[in-house]
């Protein structure tokens, strides 16, 4: 991505209003299907975005695009903390921030996909190659283990800034639930049933069939593969590395977990106990 270090320059000068949300993640970490639901909760109503996401993300648009939309305006990030605006990091504004975490083997499986597919980048490796990569922090984003161990630093130096954390597994498990925590740290003070609702129209299979019909997949859209469709939802699935790591590719792994993660107190799930498939 040639114009990212002068995107990075640009960003920093980046305002927003009180009413803002930023959404916040390691790349792969549900931040699409994250900002389909909240938007959906500010706007009261579950009908999915026609403007593309990659318009509202801190690293590819402008200040002049965003003065053009009316706030309460949802945007995304996937930049360390060090990374984000100073309006966002010295909190010169209200807004509030969602933190979404996910299991980083998943991770590692999901970005090996979107790499693969993405014209820009044009892997045509082995997985276990590219684990390699991701596991020495080669890939866009950097190290999984260092953008994390950083957040969890950044808060616990900073309990006072608005935002909530969530997980990737318990938003699979119970959507609901996790709309609930949303409501409540945005005090949009939505009813029981538009959560039931907005949970329904976000099931990974509705929201496939959404991102590939929506008619801004152009061909310089940064989401499109190399057949020209987008690959941003493919199965969404708590576990799904197990299709992937050989035996002595999850060893390696999970050493390399319990050295990074050994002074961390995050936590992380695996699996989820009777996951149903045709549901992904």
């Amino acid at each position: 991505m040639p114009a990212l270090p002068a995107q990075v320059v640009r960003s920093q000068s980046f305002t927003f209003h009180d009413s803002d949300v930023i959404l916040l993640g390691y790349a792969k970490s549900g931040s699409h299907w994250l900002w389909e639901m909240v938007h959906m909760l500010m706007k009261g109503r579950p009908e999915y975005c026609t403007t593309p996401k990659e318009r509202l993300m801190l690293s590819f648009s402008t200040q002049e695009f965003f003065d053009t939309l009316d706030p309460p305006r949802v945007f995304n990030c996937h930049a360390p903390w060090q990374g984000l605006p100073p309006a966002l990091r010295t909190c010169q504004s209200e807004c509030r921030m969602i933190y979404i975490l996910r299991n980083p083997q998943d991770v590692a499986v999901s970005y090996y996909h979107q790499l693969s597919k993405q014209k820009i980048f044009d892997y045509e490796g082995s997985f276990h190659g590219y684990l390699d990569l991701f596991l020495e922090g080669k890939v866009p984003g950097g190290s999984w283990f260092d953008y994390v161990l950083g957040w969890e630093e950044t808060m616990k130096n900073s309990p006072h800034l608005p935002l909530l954390v969530l997980y990737y597994e318990d938003t699979k498990e119970d959507t609901v639930a996790t709309l609930r925590k949303v409501n409540q740290f945005l005090g949009l003070g939505r009813s029981e049933e538009l959560l039931r609702e907005v949970a329904d129209c976000c099931t990974i299979s509705k929201m496939r069939h959404m991102d590939q019909n929506l008619e801004h997949h152009l061909k310089d859209n940064p989401n499109v593969s190399k057949t020209g469709q987008s690959f941003i939802y493919r199965k969404g699935q708590v576990g799904d590395w197990k299709n992937y790591f050989s035996v002595p590719d999850n060893n390696r792994f999970e050493r390399m977990i319990k050295t990074k993660l050994k002074n961390s107190s995050l936590v992380f799930r695996y699996e989820l106990e009777g996951e149903n498939a045709e549901d992904l």
